[in-house]
Parts: C-alpha cells; structure tokens; sequence
C-alpha cells in the first residue's frame, strides 16, 4: 500500500513547476477571451457573419478570436464586438469607472 503524504509522482513536479504555471495563466487569460467573446455572441444570438458584417471585420477575424487562434485582438476590435453584442467596458481606477468605448 503506497502512503499517501510520501507518495511523490512526476505530474506532481511538472503541475509545481514555474513553467507550467506561467503557461496555465497566460492560457487562462487566452481561453477567457474566447469564452467571453462566444458568450456575448450567444446571448445576442448573432452570427460570426452578421458580426463581422456589423463591425466591419473579415468573418476570420470573429472565428480566430472565438476560437483561441488569435489572442492579441486590438482593442478596437474587442470594444467593437462587445458593443455590438450590446455589452459595455469599464476600467476601474480607484473609485472611478472609465468607460471605454468606440467613437461612432
């Protein structure tokens, strides 16, 4: 019988390792992004299409962004997808709220 408080094991050494965290976090930061874009799509029910259409965008650009395949989306583009899904972005400094959005 193995006794668990010795017991030791190599996913043990690699899910403590500094470079498995640093991969988790900016990985969790990436999926985040994806999750919040698929998200905002599905509670406005609009396509990639008629959100590209919207915003003025390739239809791939949408697809990467929801997929994980694009990470760095600009800013511009994210205010923009939010807005059009009805959605707003706010800063927060201190006790005041900036609100970021796209001038139209």
């Amino acid at each position: 019988m193995v006794d668990k408080k010795k017991f030791h094991s190599v996913f043990h050494d690699v899910i403590e390792s500094k470079e498995f965290k640093d991969t988790y976090e900016k990985e969790q930061k990436e999926f985040a992004l994806s999750e919040l874009i698929i998200s905002l799509m599905e509670n406005d029910d609009i396509s990639i299409r008629k959100l590209a259409k919207k915003i003025n965008v390739a239809p791939a650009t949408i697809q990467r962004l929801r997929s994980g395949d694009r990470t760095d989306a600009k800013l511009s583009n994210f205010l923009s997808i939010v807005e059009a899904c009805g959605g707003s972005v706010f800063v927060k400094v201190g006790e005041e709220q900036i609100h970021l959005h796209m001038d139209t």
